[in-house]
């Protein structure tokens, strides 16, 4: 999820540009183009910090969805729906998590045919390694907000997050 404007416009030039479309806000312009920068930012920055630990933003959700579970395993199709990842996608994650010893296959009781999946003993000590590093690194990212500011920034995108189908429907 890189984006890839790595300087945003100036005021000016945003106006340039909407000066054709008179109905366009800059400001809303200029505030969705800070959004996708940060939030490239960000995602790219916790990626080189989980692949120190040999890990993507996919795979440590997988995993956690395990310490959410526990004991409880879990088949793939269980874990696609909790992630919100296509099958596809949750059987290339757990080929490399199985693939690292992080997380095992076992056959369900209840249905022979079915494979169920739970975190290794080697997955639960990579969990703790990584876990206190990245969630202090989150915090550290976040204290630059007071909690009233957190708070208003959680509304603010929750806003927008109910508002996608802008997006679908013009």
């Amino acid at each position: 999820m890189e984006f890839t404007l790595h300087h945003l416009p100036s005021h000016q030039a945003v106006e340039q540009v909407l000066g054709h479309y008179a109905a366009i806000q800059s400001s809303s312009i200029e505030t969705y183009l800070l959004f996708l920068r940060v939030a490239s930012d960000v995602f790219v920055a916790q990626q080189k910090q989980l692949a120190g630990f040999g890990l993507s933003d996919g795979k440590l959700s997988v995993l956690l969805q395990f310490l959410l579970a526990a004991p409880t395993p879990l088949s793939p199709s269980q874990l696609a729906e909790r992630v919100g990842v296509t099958r596809a996608t949750i059987t290339d994650l757990v080929a490399g998590l199985v693939r690292d010893a992080w997380l095992a296959r076992e056959v369900s009781p209840q249905d022979g045919r079915m494979a169920l999946l739970h975190l290794t003993e080697s997955g639960h000590r990579r969990l703790e390694q990584v876990l206190p590093s990245h969630f202090l690194r989150l915090q550290g990212l976040m204290q630059a907000l007071d909690e009233e500011e957190k708070q208003d920034l959680a509304r603010l995108l929750t806003k927008i997050s109910q508002n996608l189908s802008a997006l679908q429907n013009p």
